[in-house]
C-alpha cells in the first residue's frame, strides 16, 4: 500500500484577501512616499550643512578671486549633486530604515483610528444609554491625539537624524537617532525658542499671504472693467 500524503489547505475569505491587499498596498505607499520625503530633506540638510561649514577665502589664504570677495565663503560646486550621490550610495540604506520607521509609525495609528470608529461606535451607542457617551469620545481623542503626539515625535527625530548623518557622514540611524536625542534634550531651551521663532515666521508669512489674494481678489473681482459685459469669465468664456 502507498502511503497517502494529507496536505492542510488554509483557504482565506475573499474579503480578508482584499483587506490584507489593501494594508499591503497602504503600507508600500507610506514606505515609498516617506522615502522620497526624507531622501530630499537629507539633500537639503547636506547641502546646506555644506554651505554652513564651508570656510570663507580669507581662511583659505586667497581673496577670492573675481567671483568671490574677501569675506565670502566658498562653497563646493555641485553640492546638490554630491549630496544626491551621497544618499544614493553612501546613506541610502539609512534613509530607508528611517523611512521605515515612519512608515509603520503611521500605519500603527491608521490602523489604531479604523479600529476606533469601527470597534468604538456599537460601545458608544450602548454607552450612551448609560450616559457616558462622553467618556468614549474622549477615550477615543486621546488615543488618536496619542498617536499623532508618536508619529511627531518619531518624524521630528528622524529629520535630526539625517541632519547629522548628512553633516557627520559616518552615523548610522540608530546612533544619529540616539546623539539627535542627547543633543535635543541637552539644549532643549535653545531648540524650543528656535521652533518656536520658526513657527511664528512661518504663520506670519502664510498670513501675509493670505492677506494678499485676499486683497488681490477684491479688487480683481470689484474693481475691473469687464471689455465685454456679456463674457463672465476671463479664462473660460462661455461660447
Amino acid at each position: 500500500s502507498s502511503d497517502l500524503a494529507t496536505a492542510t489547505v488554509t483557504s482565506w475569505d475573499p474579503d480578508t484577501q482584499v483587506r490584507v491587499f489593501h494594508a499591503i498596498n497602504f503600507f508600500g505607499f507610506l514606505w515609498v512616499s516617506n522615502l522620497f520625503i526624507m531622501f530630499g530633506f537629507f539633500v537639503t540638510a547636506f547641502v546646506i550643512g555644506r554651505y554652513y561649514f564651508s570656510a570663507y577665502t580669507t581662511e583659505l589664504g586667497h581673496e577670492g578671486g573675481d567671483e568671490l570677495g574677501p569675506d565670502e565663503k566658498y562653497v563646493p560646486f555641485g553640492s546638490f549633486c554630491a549630496g544626491v550621490k551621497a544618499g544614493l550610495t553612501c546613506h541610502f540604506g539609512s534613509i530607508l530604515f528611517g523611512s521605515f520607521i515612519i512608515a509603520v509609525v503611521q500605519f500603527i495609528r491608521a490602523v489604531v483610528t479604523y479600529m476606533l470608529d469601527k470597534w468604538l461606535k456599537p460601545l458608544k451607542e450602548k454607552a450612551a444609554d448609560i450616559g457616558l457617551g462622553k467618556c468614549v469620545d474622549l477615550l477615543s481623542a486621546c488615543l488618536k491625539c496619542l498617536m499623532a503626539c508618536l508619529e511627531k515625535l518619531v518624524v521630528y527625530i528622524s529629520k535630526n537624524a539625517f541632519i547629522i548623518i548628512a553633516v557627520a557622514g559616518d552615523k548610522s540611524f540608530l546612533s544619529a537617532c540616539v546623539f539627535a536625542i542627547k543633543e535635543l534634550l541637552g539644549n532643549f531651551s535653545y531648540f524650543a525658542a528656535v521652533t518656536v521663532l520658526t513657527n511664528a515666521c512661518m504663520y506670519m508669512c502664510k498670513f501675509f499671504i493670505l492677506c494678499t489674494n485676499v486683497f488681490l481678489g477684491y479688487i480683481l473681482v470689484f474693481h475691473s472693467s469687464a471689455p465685454d459685459p456679456a463674457v463672465e469669465s476671463g479664462l473660460f468664456p462661455d461660447p
